[in-house]
């Protein structure tokens, strides 16, 4: 996997109780994060995580009517494209999120990781959720006025509280469903916030039921083996069988099945919606 980081900032939303009420509070960082061996690790295992089976991912666009929020303030970035406006970017969005969670009990503060960076072939905006919990794996440098990765600290990044991904390419081409986020699995319900910060709509999971995809399989075109030749439909269909035979509650990461026989995490989803709609 080729990773290549564009840009990437880390920004603290703090939220803590006062006698008397609630408050939320924003520590920015004033520079991005130097892009090295470090960072690319950091993205690179973010990434993996956000794809990683154990998260559900929802997928959606931006609501085209919305002339405000996340969706005019990235779209002004995706035109402009640099330095200046990805750290705008950054610093807006992260402002109107501490508005709309002042009076959410629940919604919780970590640190906010914005990174505009490519996978192999694929270019991706992502903002990923982080909260310690063994450690400090961010500190504030003084003299950049900056968050900074603790290199003598491992945390663990297995569960992100939440992300979002925008596929660059889709995006420009408003193609598909190029908006998708997620959140672990836990008692914590983020959803709703989240769904409206980013102002996302027509939204649909990566996971499928078991039966639902098998009578895909026999429409859909076959993948190719190493050698770049179709395997038949009969491997196929077993190696799916396989594959969900391994997933808990029948159910299937669409995002994984798809990786692993068309190179692409989407493709799968995209014809399945395809198909339903005829």
């Amino acid at each position: 996997m080729g990773i290549k980081i564009n840009y990437i900032v880390i920004h603290e939303l703090i939220k803590e109780p006062t006698q008397s009420e609630i408050q939320v509070r924003l520590e920015f960082s004033d520079t991005i994060l130097e892009i090295n061996e470090q960072s690319e690790r950091l993205i690179e295992t973010l990434n993996n995580r956000y794809n990683s089976s154990r998260h559900i991912i929802t997928h959606g666009v931006f609501e085209q009517q919305n002339n405000q929020g996340f969706p005019i303030i990235y779209n002004s970035y995706h035109q402009e494209y640099s330095l200046e406006a990805f750290l705008e970017m950054t610093r807006l969005t992260l402002t109107d999120l501490k508005n709309q969670i002042q009076n959410i009990n629940f919604a919780k503060g970590g640190y906010f990781i914005y990174a505009d960076y490519n996978i192999d072939k694929s270019g991706y905006f992502g903002v990923f959720l982080i909260r310690n919990t063994n450690g400090m794996l961010f500190e504030k440098d003084i003299s950049s006025n900056s968050y900074k990765i603790n290199s003598t600290i491992q945390v663990d990044l297995e569960k992100i509280a939440m992300g979002c991904r925008i596929n660059k390419t889709n995006f420009r081409d408003k193609n598909g469903k190029y908006l998708s986020f997620t959140k672990n699995n836990n008692k914590e319900d983020i959803s709703k916030y989240f769904i409206n910060w980013l102002c996302a709509t027509e939204l649909n999971n990566n996971r499928i039921c078991t039966q639902e995809l098998l009578k895909l399989v026999n429409k859909i075109p076959l993948p190719k083996d190493d050698q770049g030749v179709e395997i038949s439909r009969e491997v196929f269909k077993q190696k799916i069988f396989d594959f969900a035979h391994s997933s808990p509650n029948s159910n299937l990461n669409l995002a994984n099945l798809s990786e692993m026989f068309y190179d692409d995490p989407d493709y799968l989803l995209k014809y399945a919606q395809a198909a339903s709609t005829k």
